[in-house]
């Protein structure tokens, strides 16, 4: 079945509203409007045409907008265009989700299940699911109203997926793992796959099987080729709202706090014990079995080998308080002038045991 685009292929709406009507919907202040007009779209400062909108979030950026074709610029009191027509909001970002949402809305939901797909016995679909070519949902599992799941999708045996659900195109669930309301699953991402845990028994590494689980809690999002794996005996948990981007690793027994965030190419070794709100930046190490303190931020790249407080600010391998780390990285600048400095005290110290010498 082939669905209705929306957009088309410069970003053009093909849904309209009038400038003065999106202030009204984001309850914002008009000013500099001369004459409304239709909003064709939103896109960014460089791209926008004559009936399009763009934003502003950063007086760095005025002097691009100035010099911009949009018609119109959602923005802060302090990033207000001079002489264009703005709608002055307390946060742009609440403004652009509105014109997102609204003129570029999803696809409405509708029942349909793809000649294609193979559907197991015992199979609960609810209400308006959307199962898209060659997907493949095994024997009891459970489907919540109004879930879409795109093509070539694998939901294994015994799974609990909730309402409002989205799984891009080759996501595979695999069994007796859960997912929440309103998750969202990026291409190629795996819910399910064994814990990495082997042992050396009488002399030979050994698999220790793995059957626990994996439960995804409502607003979860999980970014592309992110591999989250099944607990030992229990559950690996992603708590409620917790944001994780691509390419991202956890590993079997790991729990994740409620609307922690997560960036790209993260990796959390088993059990680790994440808090909430808790924010990694890119490339981030995480040895086993420690905890973070909910709140706490670590920085790119930094390899976390200890238990993080709460309410703190890490950075570094291994990872220390931020400003330990930064007096450090101020010596490292420093260590040629120091070592030139050194090899000339050592070269004076000889010479004066050379002159105590000759007498």
């Amino acid at each position: 079945m082939e669905e209705k685009n929306q957009v088309n292929t410069v970003g053009q709406s093909h849904t309209q509203i009038i400038f003065t009507e999106v202030a009204q919907n984001v309850r914002g202040e008009v000013v500099g409007l001369d004459e409304d007009f239709a909003v064709r779209g939103v896109t960014t400062l460089e791209e926008a045409e004559a009936g399009w909108i763009s934003f502003v979030t950063s007086t760095r950026h005025l002097a691009q907008a100035k010099q911009s074709k949009a018609s119109g610029f959602l923005v802060t009191a302090q990033t207000a265009v001079p002489g264009r027509p703005c709608i002055i909001l307390d946060n742009v970002w609440r403004g652009m989700l509105f014109l997102l949402n609204h003129l570029y809305p999803p696809p409405a939901p509708q029942s349909f299940v793809h000649p294609t797909a193979v559907i197991g016995s015992a199979v609960s679909l609810g209400n308006d699911v959307w199962i898209g070519p060659h997907v493949v949902i095994e024997d009891d599992t459970v489907i919540g109203d109004r879930t879409r799941i795109g093509a070539h999708c694998f939901i294994g045996k015994g799974c609990r997926v909730g309402s409002d659900v989205l799984l891009h195109p080759q996501v595979c669930v695999l069994h007796a793992c859960e997912i929440g309301n309103r998750v969202i699953l990026h291409p190629g991402v795996v819910i399910g796959a064994d814990g990495f845990k082997y042992e050396f028994i009488d002399g030979q590494l050994t698999k220790i099987p793995q059957v626990g689980r994996v439960a995804l809690e409502d607003d979860v999002e999980i970014g592309a080729n992110t591999c989250i794996d099944r607990a030992s005996l229990t559950e690996t948990r992603i708590a409620r709202g917790a944001k994780i981007d691509n390419l991202v690793q956890i590993a079997h027994n790991v729990r994740i706090g409620a609307g922690s965030v997560l960036c790209a190419q993260v990796g959390i070794a088993g059990s680790a014990r994440v808090g909430e709100t808790v924010f990694m930046a890119g490339q981030v190490g995480v040895v086993d079995n420690v905890e973070i303190g909910s709140r706490a931020k670590i920085g790119a790249q930094a390899g976390v080998k200890n238990n993080v407080p709460e309410d703190v600010y890490w950075l570094g391998s291994p990872a220390m308080p931020a400003k330990q780390f930064m007096s450090i990285v101020a010596d490292w600048n420093k260590l040629a002038e120091m070592r030139q400095r050194l090899q000339e005290m050592e070269a004076r110290i000889a010479a004066l045991e050379n002159r105590k010498t000759d007498k």
